[in-house]
């Protein structure tokens, strides 16, 4: 005689551990803490193997999967719907090899991706992300004509980029999510206003367009009489000046943000402006007066946090240092050209600082220029160290060119105690230098983590830094 929760402790022990080490033959990660599982299966084989094992797991909620083979059929989807079936996993991350083949599909009816759709549907899935999705999802499935259920998912993410039909299937998606409380499209610039024409409408959380890797714009759900309105959005400042107030972040990469976008936003941001997030990075046309002017008085207009400005080689732009509106402004990041911007820049920034009566609640701080030509001038690090001492900076990069002897002043000048993560340029430096700049530190710190780029270091001042809870990280 077994008492039967000894027989089902013991079982489910036996279950963990095969899971395991089915994991581990077959190349996968599984983090037991948060119960998330990372897995390339390269054959129909592995993934018979892997969805056997991970019925019986009971303490995964997190999956990321990548189905590699070839030819990725309805019956692998329908082995993968009916597997997750039978488990916890409550997030879901997808990918698969984009297939433009068509021979399989007449024998199903152009179902193949129907599991897809069934797995977004189960009411267990809060979350699911599909990167590279396969060219013809939307067109293989048969999600228009399907009375389809999404209430319970709390996070779509989708790569849009290769897909055909988008407009009326993600129309069709988002319309019966209506419980999302985030969005994430991937898509071409190309895209965009005919994307979100699809799923305005119907927009109930934000949503973010990324562009590669990077975030291009995050617009958030537009007001009832926004949707009502039904407008068929003709190009960017159309949208700017329809929906204008509901953007959360921009990202000025872009090469569609054209004078007239910006002089939309500009109009737009006059009657009040949700924007937090303003990045002006790898803008290598000559902005203009009147291109500057609407950015300054878009940053003016909203309660921006995030700032990101690349000046390149254009003078002008250190305006917009002049305008920032230092009440709200919890992270900024300078990127220069050339090391001789660096006084002008610091000068603006610690002149428009001293007009704000209150102390700056500056967070983050980040000045980076790619040319190692010049030293800081002794001028450059005083309107360094009186910027850094007039906010409350957690994070300070200087990815700027520096002489060992500037370093060390600067690192006893600027209060660097005082910071949690601290990351310096260093030019190539040896070990010796290094530990010149870290016996230069104070034993009473609150910092957290040191990167030193191009710095030769050492096991030994690693482990010296961690006696001082300091994690010492090179940084190439």
């Amino acid at each position: 005689w077994v008492c039967i929760d000894h027989y089902r402790e013991n079982y489910q022990a036996k279950a963990a551990q095969a899971f395991r080490d089915t994991v581990k033959a077959l190349g996968g990660s599984f983090d037991e803490n948060v119960g998330r599982v990372e897995m390339t299966l390269r054959s129909t084989l592995q993934a018979e193997q892997f969805y056997m094992a991970l019925e019986k797991a009971r303490s995964v909620y997190e999956l990321m999967i990548w189905l590699t083979w070839k030819e990725t059929t309805y019956n692998d989807f329908r082995q993968l719907r009916d597997t997750l079936l039978k488990t916890n996993v409550g997030v879901l991350e997808l990918r698969c090899n984009i297939e433009r083949s068509t021979t399989i599909d007449i024998l199903n009816r152009s179902k193949r991706y129907d599991p897809i759709i069934d797995i977004i549907g189960h009411p267990s899935i809060q979350s699911f992300v599909f990167t590279s999705a396969p060219f013809a999802f939307f067109k293989r499935s048969n999600l228009l004509s399907r009375n389809n259920n999404f209430s319970h998912l709390r996070y779509l993410e989708i790569d849009l980029v290769a897909l055909d039909a988008v407009g009326p299937n993600l129309k069709c998606l988002v319309a019966n999510a209506s419980q999302l409380t985030s969005m994430t499209l991937f898509i071409y610039w190309e895209m965009l206003t005919r994307v979100y024409n699809a799923i305005a409408e119907h927009q109930t959380c934000p949503v973010t367009f990324k562009h590669h890797k990077e975030v291009a714009m995050r617009i958030l759900p537009p007001t009832e009489e926004s949707r009502q309105s039904k407008v068929a959005l003709q190009d960017l400042a159309h949208l700017f000046r329809v929906y204008g107030q509901h953007i959360e972040a921009i990202n000025l990469t872009w090469r569609a943000f054209d004078d007239y976008a910006l002089e939309a936003l500009a109009e737009a941001a006059q009657s009040g402006s949700g924007l937090r997030e303003f990045l002006m990075e790898d803008v290598y046309r000559r902005l203009g007066d009147e291109c500057i002017k609407n950015i300054v008085s878009i940053i003016a207009r909203s309660e921006v946090r995030d700032l990101f400005i690349d000046l390149k080689d254009e003078e002008e732009r250190v305006v917009i240092l002049e305008s920032i509106p230092w009440k709200h402004i919890r992270k900024l990041k300078v990127r220069l050209e050339r090391e001789n911007q660096v006084i002008r820049v610091m000068k603006a920034l610690v002149d428009s600082m001293e007009k704000v009566s209150e102390r700056v609640q500056l967070e983050e701080f980040a000045i980076v220029c790619a040319s190692t030509s010049d030293s800081m001038s002794v001028a450059e690090e005083e309107l360094l160290r009186t910027f850094v001492s007039s906010a409350s900076l957690k994070h300070l990069t200087l990815n700027i060119s520096m002489a060992l002897e500037q370093m060390l002043s600067v690192t006893k000048s600027i209060d660097v105690m005082r910071l949690q993560h601290f990351t310096l340029r260093t030019q190539d430096i040896a070990s010796t230098d290094v530990q010149s700049i870290l016996d230069s530190l104070p034993h009473a710190t609150n910092l957290e983590t040191i990167h030193l780029l191009n710095a030769s270091i050492t096991e030994e001042q690693v482990e010296q830094m961690k006696t001082k809870e300091i994690s010492l990280l090179p940084h190439d």
